[in-house]
C-alpha cells in the first residue's frame, strides 16, 4: 500500500461514525398501572459512561460528562465519532446482570448503524 493510499485510509477511518437510536421504548411492567414501563435509552446510555469499574480519573470524567451531555441533548438519535464510540464500547462490555428489558437497549449499541461523518469544511 502506498503512503498516499495509507493516508487516505486513515482519513476515511477518521470519518467513520455510528448512529444510535435514542428513542424510548416500552417493556412489560406488571408493577405499573398500565402494565408497561419505559426505558429511557438516552439516559441509560449517558449513565453507563460513568460505570464504577471504569475507574475514571477526573479528566476522563469530564470527557464522559461531555459525551453524556451530547447524548442527552440529542433528539431521537446520536451520531458518534470513533473516539466516542470506543468510550461507549468500554462501558458496554462492563454491563453484567441486566434484566431482560434491557435487551433492546444493548442491541442498539451492539448493532449501531455505521455511517460516514462529513469532513468539516473548516478543517
Amino acid at each position: 500500500m502506498s503512503e498516499k493510499s495509507a493516508r487516505e485510509t486513515r482519513k476515511m477511518e477518521g470519518l467513520k461514525g455510528w448512529k444510535i437510536d435514542l428513542s424510548n421504548y416500552e417493556v412489560p411492567d406488571p408493577t405499573s398501572e398500565t402494565g408497561f414501563g419505559t426505558i429511557d435509552v438516552a439516559d441509560n446510555l449517558a449513565s453507563m459512561l460513568f460505570h464504577t469499574e471504569l475507574k475514571l480519573a477526573p479528566e476522563e470524567m469530564f470527557k464522559a460528562k461531555d459525551l453524556a451531555d451530547k447524548i442527552r441533548a440529542s433528539g431521537d438519535s446520536v451520531l458518534l465519532d470513533k473516539i466516542e464510540m470506543e468510550r461507549i464500547k468500554r462501558s458496554y462490555v462492563l454491563l453484567k446482570g441486566l434484566p431482560e428489558r434491557f435487551i433492546e437497549f444493548l442491541e442498539r449499541i451492539r448493532d449501531a448503524e455505521e455511517v460516514s461523518l462529513k469532513e468539516d469544511a473548516a478543517a
